[in-house]
């Protein structure tokens, strides 16, 4: 039997409870639906210090990174995901009417504009969970974070949106531990994200 590989496993293994107990809180902090900017920059808050310090403890420290993180989290949250609905809106109208060239370009604008919105819904609360900034840097930065790391940024969008498919379609059950699950693996690259672009690749502090 090698032995680096069942080490790998279970230390794969450990993780398992973590998930499932980050993936309760945050679907139960998520019920209001605008604290999920918050619940998700507390999940990955929580799985990038437990990396460091597996002494610490979950609970006291998600609601900790929960409030701490709650204000930016929401504001952004409130920012991002309404318009990523109404440029998802604005991108299937002009389907429906693309035999004029106006709604073409239209669409075409929109769709672009609904690319950034989702690639930064996606990187925002994990950078927020790592670095002090602004609103308007933190969303900033999280875009350049795309750009810097394009492949990456891509690979993240694929697995959030091939997990959420599996989740709906075949595991509706995980829908109790979705947050954890989708955070704990997608942590797994923004750690190298981080790593690769910022001196130290960790936080928190202004960047």
């Amino acid at each position: 039997m090698n032995t680096g590989i069942d080490e790998k496993f279970w230390s794969w293994m450990e993780w398992i409870p973590n998930i499932v107990l980050l993936g309760v809180l945050w679907l139960v902090t998520s019920l209001p639906i605008v604290t999920i900017g918050a619940s998700t920059t507390a999940v990955y808050s929580c799985f990038f210090q437990f990396r460091q310090d597996h002494r610490k403890k979950l609970i006291p420290l998600y609601f900790e990174q929960f409030k701490a993180h709650f204000k930016q989290a929401t504001i952004i949250w409130l920012i991002l995901f309404p318009s990523a609905i109404l440029l998802s809106i604005d991108v299937v109208y002009c389907v429906m009417h693309s035999d004029e060239m106006m709604f073409v370009l239209s669409g075409t604008a929109a769709a672009v504009l609904l690319t950034f919105v989702v690639f930064t819904l996606m990187t925002v609360f994990a950078y927020l969970s790592k670095f002090e900034n602004s609103i308007k840097d933190t969303l900033l930065k999280s875009l350049q974070f795309v750009f810097k790391d394009f492949l990456r940024s891509t690979l993240n969008i694929t697995l959030l949106g091939s997990i959420t498919f599996l989740v709906i379609t075949l595991f509706p059950q995980f829908i109790l531990i979705y947050g954890g699950l989708i955070c704990f693996v997608l942590s797994i690259n923004f750690e190298e994200m981080f790593k690769k672009n910022i001196p130290g690749g960790r936080g928190s502090k202004r960047f």
